[in-house]
């Protein structure tokens, strides 16, 4: 394919626009149509019927086997609007994939990241790097790329899921690859993946446990959000008592109290009013009743200890008062 040569009624330009895409050059000035006033969009908005996703991947499974495709017996969406290419969207690929009662989707890797959202069937599990997490409808599997995964249907009911990934955007940097792996089909799954019982607890995520919650309200029940601000202040202030005690050990190694002996005394209730600073004062002596404030912090000004020349240190401490702040 050639660089397009641009024209002109001026002879000169004319020449020289031949001697542009000799060189497979490009003026900027002739690339108007790249510079528009808004974006133009090539996908269109587009539904596809679960119903009819499931009858046709239940139709793949009947008709193709799974060793067809890159081990993987997937169905692509096409965005109608793209010119028949097999994306959802420019940026990212979308398929149903269908695995039958007793399948192994042997392991691959490849750069383009995935997650994989179940839609139906109980009793498979997918394999991210050697930790094996059970899938269940409702359930969000991510696989990032380059990381070897695999699929398994021990179970007795046909599974169907969701794939997402973002194959146009890596092969557009032209960096996309891929890579059959090795596998080990005798791999059980645990209840609990080594993932889930890491992440499990963390901000935004359903907690893990033997009983499912209800989902009644318009937000799931989290039991957590987070860390325990609680633990995590008493635990600093146990590490701040440890280190005073090897300290003090080590000025004063005559001591008669040996160190294992040393009993660092914290409280949960201490820390958490550590952390309340001046609020019950605030509202006792002058009425301020303090709210959320969200990334701000009402109330603190800079602090530091300083080493001075002669050894010592100095401490230099200011929190304003309520009738002080804003100056």
């Amino acid at each position: 394919m050639t660089t397009k040569r641009y024209t002109s009624p001026d002879p000169e330009l004319d020449s020289y626009y031949g001697d542009l895409a000799a060189k497979d050059l490009r003026p900027l000035w002739e690339l108007g149509e790249m510079f528009t006033s808004e974006p133009k969009a090539a996908a269109v908005p587009h539904r596809w019927r679960a119903a009819d996703l499931h009858e046709l991947a239940g139709r793949a499974g009947d008709l193709v086997p799974i060793e067809r495709g890159g081990d993987r017996r997937v169905i692509g969406l096409a965005n109608p609007g793209l010119g028949g290419a097999p994306f959802i969207a420019p940026s990212l690929w979308a398929g149903v994939q269908f695995l039958l009662p007793g399948e192994l989707a042997p392991p691959h890797r490849h750069t383009a990241a995935a997650l994989r959202f179940i839609l139906g069937g109980r009793g498979a599990y997918t394999v991210v790097d050697g930790d094996s997490i059970p899938m269940t409808p409702g359930d969000l599997v991510l696989t990032p790329g380059w990381t070897v995964h695999e699929h398994h249907n021990p179970g007795d009911e046909p599974m169907v899921w969701l794939d997402v990934l973002d194959l146009p955007l890596v092969i557009g940097l032209e960096a996309l690859f891929f890579e059959q792996r090795p596998g080990n089909p005798a791999q059980q799954c645990p209840a609990r993946s080594a993932s889930e019982m890491f992440y499990g607890q963390s901000a935004g995520l359903v907690p893990v446990g033997n009983q499912t919650p209800a989902f009644d309200g318009p937000s799931s029940p989290l039991t957590r959000v987070g860390v325990s601000i609680g633990d995590s202040i008493a635990g600093l202030y146990g590490a701040f008592g440890a280190v005073m005690a090897l300290l003090d050990r080590q000025r004063h190694p005559g001591k008669s109290i040996p160190l294992q002996d040393r009993i660092i005394d914290v409280a949960l209730n201490e820390s958490i009013y550590s952390m309340m600073e001046s609020l019950v004062p605030d509202y006792l002596a002058h009425g301020v009743q303090r709210h959320r404030t969200g990334g701000r912090m009402e109330g603190i000004a800079p602090s530091n200890a300083y080493l001075c020349a002669d050894a010592k240190s100095v401490v230099i401490a200011a929190i304003p008062t309520p009738s002080s702040s804003g100056t």
